[in-house]
């Protein structure tokens, strides 16, 4: 009985949860100095252009940097062929 309790109370919460919605990663983030060492990360940028304009507001510390996430999810290219491991 306490089985059934279980999980019929467990699909009551599973049920009321919202789904989850993907956050866009852009490729492009704009590093900025907040002042007593510390900098901020904005990556909402889809071009260099659109970040390099918004640098010119942060002051000449700032920069703009590709998104390590953006770039780490991109599929290889296709003209290259995953290297082989082990011995010839």
């Amino acid at each position: 009985m306490r089985i059934v309790m279980v999980t019929a109370a467990l699909g009551v919460a599973l049920s009321w949860a919202e789904p989850g919605f993907a956050q866009p990663v852009y490729p492009w983030c704009l590093k900025a100095d907040i002042g007593a060492g510390a900098t901020v990360d904005y990556c909402y940028f889809a071009t260099f252009e659109q970040c390099a304009r918004e640098r010119f507001r942060w002051g000449t510390t700032s920069f703009c940097i590709l998104n390590p996430q953006h770039y780490f999810r991109q599929a290889p290219e296709e003209g290259r062929r995953p290297r082989r491991s082990g011995a010839r």
